[in-house]
Order: C-alpha cells, then sequence, then structure tokens
C-alpha cells in the first residue's frame, strides 16, 4: 500500500504544471547599478534604483551606518566616482536638443560633485563664466593637484563661431570651474598626469 501511495505521489508530482515566476521578476531592472569604495577604503557609495528613481547611498563600512542616502531623479547615472573621501562625482546623463547647436539631438552629460560631510549636491559647469555650455563631454577625471583632489572635465568653449573642447579644473568644495586650457579647433581629447 505504501508502494502504491509512493508511486501516485511521484506520478502526481511529475505531471503537476510547474508554477512560474511572476512575469515581474524576469523584467525587474537590477536594483544596484553602481557601486565604488572610498580611496581609504572606509565606505561604499551605491546608487539603487527602485523602478525610475534613483537614490545614492553611502555606507561607512566600520561603524556599518549609512552616512548618506540622497534621491538622484529619473535620470540615467552613467557614473559615480570618488575624489578623496569627501566627496563624490556624479555623472547623469539625459537626451536631450541644444536648439544652438547643428545636430544637437543626442545624449548629454551632466556632472554634479556631492559634498559628504555638508550633504550638498552642486551642479558643474552651470555658473560657469568660460564654458558656453552646461555639460561636459567625457567623464570626469579625478587627480591630485596641490596635495587635494581635484576634477577636471571637458568642456565647450566657443570662439570664432567654433566649440573648442576646452578643459576645466572643478572646485569641489563650490563647484565651480577654472579653464585650465582652452583647445584648438581640431582637439578631440585630453589627458591629464597623475599630477593634475
Amino acid at each position: 500500500m505504501k508502494s502504491l501511495f509512493a508511486a501516485v505521489l511521484a506520478f502526481l508530482l511529475l505531471v503537476a504544471p510547474a508554477v512560474a515566476a511572476p512575469l515581474a521578476a524576469y523584467g525587474k531592472l537590477p536594483s544596484i547599478e553602481q557601486a565604488t569604495i572610498s580611496p581609504s577604503g572606509h565606505a561604499v557609495a551605491v546608487v539603487v534604483t527602485n523602478g525610475e528613481q534613483r537614490t545614492v547611498v553611502v555606507k561607512d563600512l566600520d561603524s556599518d551606518t549609512v552616512t548618506l542616502r540622497g534621491l538622484l531623479g529619473d535620470n540615467k547615472i552613467r557614473s559615480v566616482q570618488w575624489a578623496g573621501d569627501k566627496h563624490l562625482v556624479v555623472v547623469a546623463s539625459a537626451t536631450l536638443n541644444a536648439f544652438e547647436l547643428q545636430d544637437g539631438f543626442r545624449e548629454w552629460l551632466f556632472g554634479n560633485v556631492i559634498d559628504l560631510t555638508t550633504r550638498k549636491m552642486t551642479p558643474m559647469m552651470r555658473r560657469s563664466h568660460k564654458a558656453d555650455m552646461a555639460t561636459i563631454f567625457d567623464f570626469p577625471i579625478v587627480r591630485t593637484y596641490r596635495g587635494e583632489p581635484a576634477v577636471f572635465v571637458q568642456g565647450v568653449v566657443f570662439s570664432g563661431g567654433r566649440g573648442h573642447l576646452s578643459l576645466f579644473r572643478i572646485d569641489l568644495a563650490t563647484g565651480g570651474d577654472r579653464l585650465v586650457a582652452e583647445g584648438a579647433p581640431d582637439t578631440v581629447d585630453w589627458t591629464v598626469d597623475s599630477q593634475g
């Protein structure tokens, strides 16, 4: 009798329809998009998403506490990197049309600096006196300049009706920029050495 019961049970298990996971489980985006460890190794910064809304979370590894949780919005986050142990550099992108440019419809990069001491996020290149656009044209370069962390970005300066790819240094305390070198009409990229 027990062997008949076991055989019937085994048969039912074989022919029973499999229960699939809900469809949302297959199409859901990953909840962690970016992660990076601070230069000293004391903290980790993670960009998490809940659908389209992105949040940056910084966790102190020594105390196992969250020291920052800030909403970044629904723009795509392309990069998160540390500039020393007290600042994060976040690059977001958006597909927009810059009407003042020929073929201006494209994906544009926008940089932000987050001061982890004040918990304030400051956009790069927005109040620039030299850059003619509020966008950046490659990912920021983090270097040590005069003993302090510094961020270098590529921006545009218009001269003679043409945009020149130029190099700027970002002040981490204020988010302001300083023109380091204006590019020539044929400049296509900049490289910054380890000393900035």
